[in-house]
């Protein structure tokens, strides 16, 4: 019986203790606070579903996602840094144990633009505006390991960049191991295109707000 026991105990240590090392992960990384876009680190490639480049005379759609975007900019397979409309781009992230609440806010020559999404922890559905053409973002958030990652479809209209069509929109914040520096990798994915971001944000501190 006591043999039996020990096995038991084995068996929950081998299996247990991953579920608790990602748990203690989750608790340490917390992305709240005000985060302003590093522009010379950020960068985007668009490609067609044929696989060829395809140059964005417009650089980063305006407001992209949850991202402040960059009007702007000149075309290419990458589109670094900003351009000389960007006034700047922020998150001001509220991360609890139940959602990550993000507000986007931007500044150009246009005027600015700000947009707040909330995205559930529990594994549940998240409903939230989006940027592009207005359409509704229905998405679920999970971890991987200290990564929280966003799946959701994007409904745009006919008369946004989609074309109507879908847009499958994943996204990854990581947080860099000083806690200084937020990473947000998105890919948006239509039957037509296929864009990937990298934004790099550095935490702003209270004596520089």
């Amino acid at each position: 019986m006591k043999s039996c026991v020990a096995l038991f105990a084995m068996v929950g240590l081998c299996f247990g203790s991953p579920a608790l090392a990602a748990q203690k992960v989750q608790k340490k990384v917390n992305f709240s606070g005000t985060w302003v876009l590093d522009t010379s680190k950020s960068s985007q490639k668009a490609t067609t579903q044929g696989g060829g480049i395809m140059g964005r005379g417009g650089g980063y759609p305006r407001g992209g996602r949850t991202g402040g975007g960059r009007p702007g900019g000149g075309g290419g397979e990458n589109v670094p840094g900003a351009t000389s409309q960007t006034a700047y781009s922020i998150l001001v992230i509220e991360h609890t144990a139940d959602a990550l609440k993000v507000t986007s806010k931007t500044s150009s020559a246009e005027g600015g633009e700000q947009l707040t999404q909330v995205f559930r922890l529990d594994g549940s559905e998240s409903v939230n505006p989006g940027f592009l053409s207005g359409g509704e973002v229905r998405s679920r958030t999970s971890w991987d390991k200290d990564k929280l990652v966003t799946l959701g479809t994007q409904r745009a209209s006919r008369s946004g960049r989609s074309g109507g069509q879908d847009i499958v929109i994943k996204q990854e914040f990581s947080l860099s191991k000083d806690g200084k520096t937020l990473t947000v990798k998105t890919t948006e994915t239509t039957a037509r295109e296929q864009i990937n971001s990298k934004e790099v944000y550095v935490k702003q501190t209270e004596t520089a707000k």
